[in-house]
C-alpha cells in the first residue's frame, strides 16, 4: 500500500511540474483581468523628498512604471501627519503633503488621475490610466475642526483612509462621533 501511495504522489508531482508554465500564464491572465487595488501606499514621503513618481525609482518601492507592471488599477496614497503635531500646524502641513501628490499627478496626467468616487475610478480605468485616491491617514489633519473634512474633500479631493492611529487623537471625536460619521457617509454615497 505504501508503494502505491508513493507511486501516486510521484506521478502527481511529475504531472504537476509539467503544468507550471500553464498555471503561471493562467494566474497572470486572471490578475490582468481582475480589478487590482492597493489600499495604502506611503509613496508621498518619497514625493516630498523630490522623487519623481513618473520615473522608475531604484531606491523606493513604488512608482508609476511599477504600478503599471504590477497591473494596479487603483492606488490609495496615504497622507500621514504625526499625532504629536500641534493642531495649529495640521491643516497647513496636510495641504503641503496633498499638494505634492497633486503636483506629481499633474506631471503624469497621461498615466494617472485623482479620483474620489467609484464612477470616476471606472472612467479613469477605461481611459487606460491608474486611478489615484488621496487618503488622509488618521484624524490629525482634521485638527479638531470637522469643517476640515469638507474642505479637504472639496479642495484636494481627499478622503479619510483612517480616523485614528492612536487613542489620544480619537478623544476629540467622542462628543461629536455620530455627527462626524454622518458627515463622512455623505461623501462616500
Amino acid at each position: 500500500m505504501k508503494r502505491v501511495l508513493c507511486l501516486l504522489v510521484l506521478a502527481f508531482t511529475i504531472y504537476s511540474c509539467g503544468q507550471g508554465e500553464q498555471q503561471a500564464a493562467d494566474y497572470l491572465e486572471l490578475h490582468r483581468d481582475a480589478l487590482v487595488i492597493d489600499l495604502h501606499s506611503d509613496v508621498v514621503l518619497r514625493m516630498m523628498e523630490g522623487a519623481d513618481f513618473g520615473a522608475r525609482d531604484t531606491t523606493g518601492h513604488m512608482d508609476i512604471p511599477r504600478l503599471q507592471d504590477g497591473g494596479i488599477d487603483l492606488q490609495v496614497i496615504a497622507c500621514w501627519l504625526p499625532t504629536e503635531m500641534p493642531l495649529e500646524e495640521c491643516r497647513l502641513h496636510a495641504d503641503i503633503i496633498i499638494d505634492s501628490v497633486n503636483a506629481q499627478v499633474a506631471r503624469n496626467s497621461d498615466q494617472v488621475e485623482i479620483c474620489r468616487t467609484a464612477a470616476e475610478a471606472e472612467r479613469v480605468g477605461g481611459d487606460g490610466k491608474i486611478a489615484i485616491f488621496i487618503g488622509l491617514e488618521n484624524g490629525v489633519a482634521i485638527a479638531n475642526d470637522l469643517d476640515n473634512i469638507q474642505r479637504f474633500f472639496d479642495t484636494w479631493r481627499a478622503v479619510f483612509d483612517s480616523l485614528s492611529h492612536r487613542f489620544q487623537r480619537l478623544v476629540y471625536f467622542i462628543g461629536r462621533y455620530a455627527f462626524c460619521f454622518r458627515r463622512l457617509n455623505r461623501f462616500w454615497s
